[in-house]
């Protein structure tokens, strides 16, 4: 009898842990900050990567996302996620394409403005305390499509950003590849600051 009791208490112990430990899951997962925007990957969970849709790669030095693309593509995308509640009206975002940007290396994250000062006031001083990442692609490789404006729907949360790809102008050998640093701007919401710049690297074949 009691070890009848004691399967019975143990039983209801694990049933009353199934049911609790999927709701702290949940709640942990719950966002209330205020909204924002940023690059986001939209091939999570995708087995495959095609030239068509290519998977993109955290890359961990400056901690951004970035994809490799081949060919000309006169159309390319790439997502940007609203992360907060949806709008009931279009939201339009836009992007730049930077000249330069900036790693800094304490913090290991790029960022859009040369840096004059650290956080303590002392000046910051070019590869001791960041490194200026300049765009190889020249103007000819890419055109801004839509006047660099994005588009996420009303009641969505996702939009994609368009830009032109033209590589045939980058020099031998084919596996020769030019960046482009792509810049979320702020607006009516503001971009995440640790998702708002994207490496789109580009090469002929």
């Amino acid at each position: 009898m009691k070890k009848i009791i004691r399967t019975l208490l143990a039983s209801l112990v694990l049933i009353a842990l199934g049911l609790t430990l999927p709701s702290c899951e949940q709640e942990s997962l719950v966002y209330d900050g205020p909204p924002v925007v940023e690059f986001s990957n939209f091939s999570w969970g995708l087995a495959l990567s095609t030239a068509a849709q290519p998977h993109y790669a955290w890359v961990g030095t400056g901690a951004h996302w970035s994809t490799e693309i081949r060919g000309v593509r006169p159309d390319t995308s790439i997502q940007v996620q609203l992360i907060g509640p949806h709008h009931p009206h279009d939201l339009t975002l836009s992007y730049r394409v930077a000249d330069t940007v900036f790693r800094l290396i304490a913090r290991n994250i790029i960022v859009t403005s040369r840096p004059t000062v650290l956080e303590d006031g002392t000046p910051a001083v070019v590869l001791r305390d960041f490194v200026v990442i300049p765009r190889t692609a020249t103007p000819e490789m890419f055109t801004v499509l839509n006047n660099g404006n994005i588009t996420i729907p009303a009641n969505s949360s996702f939009g994609r950003l368009r830009i032109g790809l033209n590589p045939a102008t980058i020099p031998l050998p084919v596996t020769t590849t030019r960046d482009l640093w792509l810049v979320l701007e702020p607006g009516t919401v503001a971009p995440a600051e640790n998702y708002r710049v994207f490496r789109l690297r580009i090469r002929n074949l």
